[in-house]
């Protein structure tokens, strides 16, 4: 069973998340040949509109590994009810959310390979809340180092059906022994 603040890693291709992959192939589309696009190659209007306020950001600081957050879409702000533009990741309340988005993080820094994750987590009044997200990491050096990486969120139609995905999932990762 996952705690209250836990997520689940999907593989792209099993995500039914529409937004997701549509995001996933503007990212695609910048890419030259195998090498990564950068912040430079990405614009934000170029996204479905209602994608947009659901977009983040982060700057990757490398010594100490660190995320920090350039932009924050308007709808993340909603949800959380904060505004972390500028800050780092681990500043994002509750701790235990804030370890979850770290890991989360450094793993597409350390693969350089988008990831899609199913984040469940509880505020620190007890809200709980649930989306899906898609990780892409973006390099700005010819060695591929990653720079930023931009995340695109999905909350589902409603707060029950991505409830039961979740638990699809996280039934499956049990299964498999790959719950977090």
């Amino acid at each position: 069973m996952l705690s209250d603040t836990s997520y689940i890693q999907i593989e792209i291709e099993d995500a039914p998340f529409e937004e997701l992959h549509a995001a996933l192939s503007y990212w695609d589309n910048k890419k030259l040949g195998n090498e990564l696009p950068s912040w430079k190659d990405i614009d934000l209007i170029e996204f479905p509109p209602k994608l947009i306020p659901r977009i983040c950001v982060v700057d990757v600081e490398h010594a100490p590994l660190d995320f920090k957050y350039r932009f924050w879409g308007s709808e993340i702000t909603n949800m959380h009810k904060l505004d972390f533009t500028g800050r780092s990741i681990l500043e994002v309340p509750p701790v235990a959310y804030a370890e979850l988005l770290f890991q989360q993080y450094k793993t597409v820094t350390v693969s350089k390979a988008p990831k899609i994750f199913v984040n469940r987590f509880e505020n620190e009044n007890g809200f709980q809340s649930q989306y899906a997200v898609v990780r892409m990491p973006l390099a700005s050096t010819a060695e591929g180092q990653i720079n930023h990486i931009l995340s695109a969120e999905t909350y589902g139609e409603d707060f029950q059906s991505l409830s039961d995905l979740f638990e699809v999932f996280a039934n499956r990762a049990d299964t498999d022994g790959l719950g977090s």
